[in-house]
């Protein structure tokens, strides 16, 4: 018994074995070294993204991580305030931060140097309005919308944010836009204030989204249809 309490060998923290430095069954005297490994009771997530959200983080809900080499998904969601820091230089090139996560009791097959992807959870929004892309237009008075009003062309600015499957997410500010007013999309960078138009096609069949690099100028006749909500 003795001999073999001799034999066990214990590392003085926690941590993965990445290699080991001497076969079994040879000798070993004091100061040999018998495997390498790497702790992994202080792992922290470092992870890079856009300036805007570093404002957000604040209402951050939640983590999910996920390392494709280990076929690995994981998720953090409490305590997350304490666990996060934010590195304030941003990239020269990119623009973007840097922010730390603390890793507490993480899985052992994490080690520092490994590739991870992280969906960070926001919460959900609400009262987000979307438009089809085709409607928005960028003109010298900054990005606007037109809309339908007593057979006229009407001008809305907006602020437009991401665009995802043919349709952007836009800020009202002045309250103009709602499910029943008649939004003008095919030809709406061909419009102008005031310009005469009317509604056509109300219940169009399903068709490709229009082109905008199609759009033929014409103020006589313009299309407009109601948007979808």
């Amino acid at each position: 018994r003795l001999n073999v309490s001799k034999a066990s060998i214990r590392a003085p923290f926690s941590g993965v074995v990445i290699s080991k430095k001497i076969e079994q069954g040879a000798y070993a005297s004091a100061g040999t070294s018998v495997v390498e490994m790497i702790g992994s009771s202080h792992l922290k997530a470092v992870l890079e993204m856009p300036q805007s959200y570093r404002k957000k983080l604040k209402n951050l809900q939640g983590v999910e991580f996920r390392v494709r080499n280990f076929d690995l998904k994981f998720k953090y969601g409490k305590e997350l305030s304490k666990n996060i820091r934010v590195i304030p230089d941003a990239n020269i090139y990119s623009g973007n931060i840097k922010v730390q996560i603390d890793l507490p009791k993480p899985n052992a097959l994490l080690f520092p140097g490994v590739n991870l992807e992280a969906v960070m959870q926001f919460g959900t929004r609400k009262n987000v309005l979307h438009i089809p892309s085709i409607a928005l237009v960028i003109s010298d008075k900054g990005t606007v919308v037109y809309i339908m009003k007593n057979k006229s062309a009407h001008l809305v600015p907006v602020k437009a944010f991401k665009e995802r499957n043919d349709y952007v997410e836009i800020e009202d500010f002045t309250h103009q836009l709602g499910p029943k007013v008649d939004l003008i999309l095919r030809g709406s960078g061909a419009v102008f204030p005031g310009a005469s138009v009317f509604p056509t096609n109300l219940s169009p069949e399903a068709k490709p989204p229009f082109s905008a690099a199609s759009k033929k100028p014409d103020t006589d006749k313009e299309l407009a249809e109601t948007p979808k909500t």
